[in-house]
């Protein structure tokens, strides 16, 4: 499922707390794994590796202060035009 939970980097979520709250809602619906897929696109979300790692890794750290347990996980959806 494409989502965007890394805040910051492309037209999903704003900030950490919105991202906690998406997945909250996630694991209420009975979800234990998410692999969230933000944009690579050109000239609108020039994202890389480095940057989905490291906005994956805040959510990490902030998912396990909340004491939120799930398998978080990011890969990247690439619009190639």
């Amino acid at each position: 499922m494409h989502s965007h939970l890394i805040p910051g980097i492309d037209d999903g979520s704003k900030s950490v707390e919105h991202s906690l709250e998406m997945i909250q809602g996630m694991m209420d619906l009975g979800f234990r794994k998410i692999i969230t897929t933000p944009h690579i696109m050109g000239d609108y979300y020039r994202n890389s590796p480095e940057n989905i790692k490291e906005g994956m890794l805040k959510v990490k750290e902030a998912l396990a202060k909340a004491g939120m347990e799930i398998e978080f996980e990011a890969a990247a959806e690439y619009f190639i035009d």
